[in-house]
């Protein structure tokens, strides 16, 4: 269990990771996955979303801590098998902005869709430009 001025942050029976907004319900909980199971994390975050009336999902990016020529793209195929927009999201440590961009609704296309997501994220450029978003490499 992580701790944080002895709060819970996050269990892993899926638990408040932040304080609730005095409803019923938190604004932010962990969803356990099950890493040793045969389907795939992907296959798991669609059955989540299927079985969810509301879900938001934030997905940090590639290249945080180390330089990646290639992003990952199980963001991309949880999108298209739960059938929900991407929101792009980012920081662009230069000018210390940050926001979100347009809500991409992915078609199956990898190829086009990814190129459209990467023209987004072009000239944005994270804390350590070694791991840019925006270009592989």
């Amino acid at each position: 269990m992580l701790r944080r001025t002895g709060e819970n942050l996050l269990d892993g029976q899926g638990q408040p990771v932040s304080r609730t907004d005095g409803a019923d319900h938190a604004l932010a909980r962990g969803i356990p996955v099950q890493r040793g199971q045969r389907n795939s994390l992907v296959e798991q975050m669609v059955e989540v979303y299927r079985r969810s009336e509301r879900l938001v999902v934030a997905i940090p990016p590639e290249g945080t801590r180390n330089r990646v020529t290639e992003w990952k793209t199980g963001f991309y195929y949880i999108a298209v098998g739960a059938e929900v927009p991407i929101l792009m999201a980012y920081m662009d440590y230069p000018s210390k902005t940050a926001g979100f961009g347009p809500l991409f609704q992915p078609t199956g296309d990898i190829e086009r869709d990814m190129r459209e997501i990467r023209a987004f994220y072009q000239d944005k450029t994270g804390r350590h430009p070694g791991g840019k978003t925006g270009k592989a490499g």
